[in-house]
């Protein structure tokens, strides 16, 4: 039995070639499409989730956000946030760990073109940001006693179900 953390092209490209070479083994996956475990790695994708999710689960709190895939839609977005006084979060689809997550406060940005100049340098500032898929999200406050303010949480997905398997709090 082999068990691992994450599906990815080069293990897909491992086990075709310990295939290849004869040697006997079994996964517990039941998929080997890449593109469905990048898309639920996504900002975009773990959004979808757990917006499902939290149908079922009340506990599941999801803040308002926006997916977004170019510069002007993104300057629209946060600018809306502010409109309604509120600050707001900027995510890298792909980001990880902090990086790839910009913080926009409504006191910083007192005209859209102050805005949008500075939405300008941090999507050119990294090449987290190249994959051109954008999160725009509320800004929430955080309890840094869970986990440093940023818990995590495991999800198994099978054909008939997601099932949350472990949070890091």
């Amino acid at each position: 039995m082999i068990s691992f953390y994450a599906l990815t092209e080069e293990l897909l490209v491992l086990l075709d070639t310990l295939g290849e070479k004869g040697i006997s083994f079994s996964i517990f996956e039941q998929s080997k499409d890449s593109a469905i475990a990048k898309y639920l790695d996504s900002k975009k994708g773990f959004r979808q989730v757990l917006s499902d999710l939290s149908k079922e689960y009340s506990s599941l709190k999801l803040p308002k956000g926006y997916v977004a895939y170019d510069r002007d839609t993104i300057v629209k977005r946060i600018w809306q946030f502010f409109e309604e006084k509120k600050n707001c979060v900027l995510k890298a689809s792909f980001g990880e760990s902090g990086w790839g997550i910009y913080q926009f406060r409504l006191e910083d940005y007192s005209t859209l073109e102050v805005l949008s100049n500075m939405v300008g340098r941090v999507i050119n500032s990294d090449t987290i940001w190249n994959f051109q898929e954008y999160i725009i999200e509320e800004l929430i406050d955080i309890d840094v006693t869970i986990s440093g303010g940023s818990p995590s949480v495991e999800l198994f997905v099978s054909d008939s179900a997601v099932t949350i398997t472990y949070s890091c709090e």
